[in-house]
């Protein structure tokens, strides 16, 4: 797997897990020991877990998604303020959203961070964030302004995440009901449908055959397909001459 899917593919696992917190609410118990600096959010469908969350500084040197006014995130004031629309349904703009709207409008916005994962809580406060690594670690200085910011921070391991979502060499303690190839249709894999056994329609049911607009021998007993422009099959057609 390259690091680029072990990366994202770990990210949006933990960033659900991390969102059943506040689905489940008061009631969860998982996340040990992070679970007590993981705040509560109502605010559906994110729940105050965003990925790829970024944090800008705007042309006056304020900050723009740590604070907000509006108990959503500093994004959801900034974009209303300035008339933008980000990508994403959320509002939580990409890097491909900033550098748009650098190059067409002002104001123009630097980019401070890219968090892997943000919690922003109840009153819109970007609370802590999960630093996914795979192959880099957390630099010094973004661990420094973290705490400086009174935001608390985990560094996760990818791989750990992926070892337990990772596909296990046995999965057939998970199987409901195993596919027979003898005994299901090749065509819409049914195994409730009667199959045929002949040799041109073998393994299909009555219905695919239809579909398929294959007919059958007209002479008597004989249940083998019939040949182009002919009602019979090969080896009845050579008979009947």
């Amino acid at each position: 797997m390259s690091e680029s899917l072990a990366h994202r593919f770990s990210k949006q696992a933990f960033a659900s897990w991390v969102r059943g917190r506040s689905r489940v609410g008061i009631n969860f118990k998982g996340l040990q020991p992070v679970l007590p600096y993981i705040p509560i959010s109502s605010n559906k469908p994110m729940y105050g877990v965003y990925e790829e969350y970024p944090v800008c500084v705007d042309e006056t040197g304020e900050l723009v998604g740590l604070e907000s006014n509006s108990c959503l995130t500093g994004w959801h004031d900034w974009t209303k303020q300035h008339g933008k629309i980000a990508s994403k349904g959320h509002q939580i703009p990409s890097s491909k959203d900033i550098k748009k709207w650098n190059a067409s409008h002002h104001p123009r916005l630097k980019m401070k961070w890219f968090f892997d994962i943000g919690v922003v809580d109840e009153n819109g406060r970007l609370s802590c964030v999960f630093e996914i690594k795979h192959t880099h670690a957390s630099t010094d200085q973004k661990i420094a302004w973290l705490e400086e910011n009174n935001v608390k921070w985990f560094e996760v391991s990818a791989d750990w995440i992926l070892n337990r979502v990772r596909a296990p060499f046995d999965i057939s303690g998970c199987i409901l009901r195993p596919w027979d190839s003898d005994n299901s249709c090749k065509s819409c894999k049914s195994e409730r449908k009667e199959i045929v056994t002949t040799k041109l329609g073998r393994g299909l049911c009555h219905d695919c055959i239809d579909i398929k607009n294959i007919e059958f021998c007209h002479h008597p007993d004989c249940s083998e397909v019939t040949i182009e422009n002919t009602r019979r099959c090969a080896i009845h057609a050579r008979l009947d001459k």
